[in-house]
């Protein structure tokens, strides 16, 4: 039965009607706008993170691979894919001695704790997942709960998620949307993968750490999902000597500067990717 489900979910995704051509291209060109807009005003970061993203909608945009050149010409500003989730969207800046002294407790702090997550929920289905990273993976079922704990992207908060699975290895189908609400903010998301699951798959990149270990269970009302995080514990060691090679620092990284105007074209972005995959 949880097969079936699984299969039947991952179905009814691959038939959800695709964003029209012209509707994507309108979010991007605005998108694009928006980014060209914070290169001319020195804002390397944010026109970097709002290019990849319509390179995620879009691979062969030659208009936002053109702008990706630009920015990175001085110096690469976008993350390294291979991380993925790990690395959080900020951009470094410079801070007084003073506040560098003052930032290095929470920032080791906040280090530790990102070498594990955890949450707990109740919903209802039936589901599993074994993973030593998403490359050595087995996971099958199909689960819609709602929980509370310790999330990615340093968020404590509620997470409520759908997912069905049918993956071995690093073969296999799965389709799985939510949000995630807490400190970190709001996410949202739609992806499925469907075959070979890599690091740089949309999934990996925003949501789930591709090289945690870790294990997922729900039991018809009630589950758990625990995970550890092998790179942040490489990123709390190298931070010991002020080593901050994820950027996720205080003391020397910021949060990006965007608008709300520009936040909405992401979601929007986002969202036509997804159905557009």
């Amino acid at each position: 039965m949880p097969a079936l489900l699984a299969a039947l979910a991952l179905l009814v995704a691959a038939c959800v009607s695709p964003v029209p051509r012209h509707e994507l291209e309108r979010i991007t060109d605005a998108t694009l706008v928006a980014a060209e807009g914070h290169l001319r005003d020195g804002s390397a970061e944010e026109a970097g993170y709002l290019t990849e993203s319509v390179l995620r909608a879009d691979p062969e945009n030659s208009r936002a691979l053109a702008l990706l050149a630009r920015i990175e010409a001085p110096g690469p500003v976008t993350r390294d894919p291979r991380l993925g989730s790990n690395q959080p969207r900020r951009a470094r800046t410079e801070r007084s001695p003073a506040a560098r002294v003052l930032l290095y407790l929470p920032d080791r702090l906040l280090d530790l704790a990102d070498l594990v997550s955890l949450d707990l929920h109740l919903g209802f289905g039936l589901y599993a997942n074994v993973h030593a990273t998403r490359a050595v993976q087995a996971g099958l079922g199909t689960r819609g709960v709602t929980g509370v704990g310790w999330h990615e992207r340093r968020s404590l908060g509620l997470r409520e998620q759908q997912e069905s699975s049918l993956v071995l290895v690093a073969i296999g189908a799965e389709a799985t949307s939510g949000a995630l609400t807490g400190t970190s903010g709001i996410l949202s998301w739609s992806e499925t993968v469907a075959g070979l699951h890599g690091p740089r798959d949309p999934l990996y990149q925003e949501v789930r750490d591709y090289w945690a270990v870790g294990a997922g269970l729900t039991l018809i009302f009630i589950g758990m999902d625990l995970d550890f995080h092998p790179v942040q514990v490489a990123d709390f060691v190298a931070g010991i000597a002020t080593v901050d090679f994820l950027g996720d620092d205080f003391a020397t990284t910021r949060s990006l500067r965007l608008t709300r105007y520009e936040r909405e074209l992401l979601r929007d972005l986002q969202e036509a990717a997804a159905q557009a995959r």
